[in-house]
């Protein structure tokens, strides 16, 4: 008898989700290192993600195993293009084994979160002292990296996978939502909602907006509790104009991205009022740009 055995194929809409990974890694990276001047809270940042085969859909895994050769241990999804951690030679599938001479656990019950938070503890307290050593293997070859991590603004920058058009920021963290990633096709464009969400850190809103107990959700932007919200939108607009100009990304993609991101989310009279009415907030993105634009000149 004659077996054909089927082998797994590398799945493209896994090999899409790392691609975007690496645009949100690299351009929040550019980001947070340009404006670090800017920043409040400030750290040394890694330049690339993580991740682990229980990560994925129990019927996704095989798709991971044969696109990324995951197994039970962490492993690099994403680099930045230009960080420190990419000139040193850090590449997107190799599998982490020790951080720092400490030997990163591969769990026997599969704990892979359990594995990838510890992994994770370990880079961050690596990349407190500045500098990391990552032993890595790559193709069956192991390989010892090293690398002093830079300095930018501490917002850990991440994709949620998803349909959402959105975006969002907590104060130090912010989310993209992946098919806000694929809305932005270019850098110049990823550039405008990711630098949007790091201003809204940057400029404590959330922090603020606690103090004075503004609440979220239904009816958020009502009266004076909207009014608030609404500044804070403005604010990080203006904001994201200057972190995108100081990053060297293109000023004249700013206009653009927010009059087509209107298209898809001008609800009229139904919008929620948490955010500026579109004309409104097109009128001061505008002035922001152009001066801007003259500081450069």
């Amino acid at each position: 008898m004659l077996v054909l055995a089927l082998a797994v194929l590398a799945d493209p809409g896994l090999l899409a989700l790392q691609a975007a990974d690496a645009r949100v890694a690299t351009v929040a990276h550019r980001l947070q290192v340009a404006n670090v001047v800017l920043c409040r809270e400030v750290g040394a940042l890694p330049g690339f993600s993580m991740h682990t085969l229980v990560q994925y859909a129990r019927d996704e895994r095989a798709g991971a195993k044969a696109t990324f050769g995951l197994d039970a241990r962490p492993a690099v999804l994403a680099v930045a293009t230009g960080s420190a951690a990419a000139m040193a030679g850090l590449r997107a599938n190799d599998v982490v084994t020790a951080i720092d001479g400490t030997p990163v656990v591969q769990s026997s019950d599969g704990a892979g979160h359990r594995d990838l938070d510890r992994a994770q503890a370990l880079l961050d307290a690596g990349l407190a002292d500045g500098a990391v050593t990552l032993d890595v293997v790559r193709g069956g070859i192991n390989h010892r990296i090293a690398f002093t991590a830079e300095r930018g603004c501490a917002s850990r920058v991440e994709l949620v996978p998803g349909p959402s058009l959105n975006a969002s920021a907590d104060g130090h963290s912010v989310q993209i939502g992946g098919r806000m990633v694929a809305f932005a096709a270019t850098d110049d464009a990823l550039a405008v909602i990711v630098a949007h969400e790091l201003a809204h850190n940057i400029l404590g809103h959330r922090a603020r907006l606690d103090a004075q107990r503004v609440r979220r959700g239904l009816f958020a932007g009502l009266g004076a509790n909207g009014a608030k919200l609404r500044t804070t939108e403005l604010e990080a607009d203006r904001l994201s104009v200057a972190l995108v100009a100081n990053a060297g990304y293109r000023l004249d993609a700013i206009m653009p991205f927010w009059n087509a991101l209107r298209t898809r989310t001008d609800y009229g009279f139904l919008a929620s009022g948490a955010h500026p009415a579109w004309p409104a907030r097109l009128t001061a993105l505008e002035a922001a740009v152009a001066e801007q634009t003259t500081s450069q000149a």
